[in-house]
Parts: structure tokens; C-alpha cells; sequence
């Protein structure tokens, strides 16, 4: 889900600050930063008694109405039984929620699923290029691994405005933790672009018992 960025000058004032290593601003192109995640429907209540559809009307489920009202906000959604659902090649109709489609992930642009921490978004770059972003390196993640700042474009960013870069981050808290660490989900970044092979990072089921109740509150 991309969120509303500050404005251009506001942002140009925020990217001559001393990063959060105490350090010069590292070198690179400086990007507005904003974090995207999947729905949920764990972590919503109700009665399965909306139906969600595709493109053609071909009924696909039904779920609580706040997981459907989300998953239209984020494009992307997972059941509570397993499995993901996505948005299409369509707009859904007003007040119905038939533009989706199954898939076995999150998915960005075709053919480019959606890796935590790895995976992003950008008005900038095409699809499939990727950097490493100075601010990421050595970041700890909510799964206690450690970043090491590569991270490919795998999804469109239609937003109008300056330099945009949204890191998928999987899960709503996620957004919160990586935001407090960097000093807020839209500090300015710096990335340059490079070879590298952005990495898998631990699924949810592999993380520290210490960060349980931090990721499922």
C-alpha cells in the first residue's frame, strides 16, 4: 500500500541529513521512501459474507467485508486457509469487489513475484533493475535477519511527485518496525544501481520466538 509522501522540498531539505550511522549522506540517487504489504484475512473479523470475483464475474470467494475492503486498498491478499489473490487487469465495479484474480503469491509486475524485503516499486526504474540502498545495509529485520541492501524492481508505482521507492514489506507491522528504524517510513534513501542477487529472506514460520509477539499483536 503506498501511502501519501511529503512534499518535493521538504524532502530535498530531509535528503542533506546525516544518516542514521552518524555518517555523511552516502553517495546515490535519493529516493522518498514508503513501505506496501499484503492483506491479511487473519487479521480481520466477521462473517465470510462478501464475494470476491474476477474480471469475468467468476466467483473466487467469500471473506469478511474488512478483508475485502483491504485487500482493494493493497491489490494483494492472502486467505486465512492459504493461498494468495490479486488484483487484475481490470477496475473493480463500485461497491463490488470483482477485479481479482488466484495466484500462488503476491505478485508485482507479470512474472515478478513479490519477495519481503527484497522486492519494490518505483516510478523511476523500469522492472527488474536492481540496487542497493545505502540505508538498508546491515538493517535488522522483523525476522532478525540482516539486510544486505539489494533489492530488485519487480513492481509499477503509478504515483505522481518526486522519486518514489516502496519496499514490500509482506505485513503492516513490518512497515511500522522498518519505519521506526530508519527514522520514518518517508526519510529519504539513497540507492545506486548495480548487479546484485537480492535475497530470500526467512518466511514468518523461521522467525525468532522473540519477535512472535511483535509480528502477530
Amino acid at each position: 500500500m503506498l501511502v501519501p509522501v511529503p512534499s518535493t522540498q521538504k524532502a530535498m531539505e530531509s535528503a542533506a541529513r546525516v544518516s542514521r550511522f552518524g555518517n555523511p549522506t552516502p553517495p546515490g540517487i535519493p529516493q522518498i521512501l514508503s513501505m506496501y504489504y499484503v492483506a491479511y484475512e487473519s487479521s480481520v473479523r466477521g462473517i465470510a459474507d462478501t464475494p470476491i470475483s474476477s474480471c469475468g464475474g467468476e466467483p473466487l470467494a467469500m471473506v469478511p467485508r474488512a478483508f475485502a475492503e483491504e485487500l482493494f486498498i493493497t491489490g494483494s491478499g492472502r486467505f486465512l486457509g492459504g493461498g494468495f489473490v490479486n488484483q487484475d487487469d481490470c477496475d473493480c465495479d463500485e461497491g463490488h469487489f470483482n477485479c481479482f484474480v488466484l495466484v500462488d503469491s503476491a505478485m508485482g509486475a507479470p512474472e515478478h513475484p513479490l519477495r519481503p524485503f527484497s522486492s519494490a516499486s518505483s516510478n523511476l526504474f523500469p522492472i527488474g533493475t536492481t540496487m542497493i540502498v545505502h540505508e538498508l545495509i546491515g538493517l535488522t529485520l522483523p525476522n532478525g535477519q540482516h539486510h544486505d541492501g539489494c533489492v530488485q524492481i519487480d513492481d509499477y508505482n503509478y504515483e505522481d511527485g518526486p522519486e518514489l521507492f516502496s519496499l514490500f514489506v509482506n505485513k503492516e507491522g513490518s512497515a511500522s518496525y522498518i519505519g521506526e528504524k530508519l527514522g520514518g517510513i518517508h526519510s529519504i534513501i539513497r540507492v545506486e544501481v548495480t548487479n546484485c542477487t537480492p535475497r530470500e529472506y526467512a518466511d514468518r514460520y523461521l522467525r525468532p520466538i522473540a519477535m512472535l509477539t511483535f509480528l502477530f499483536k
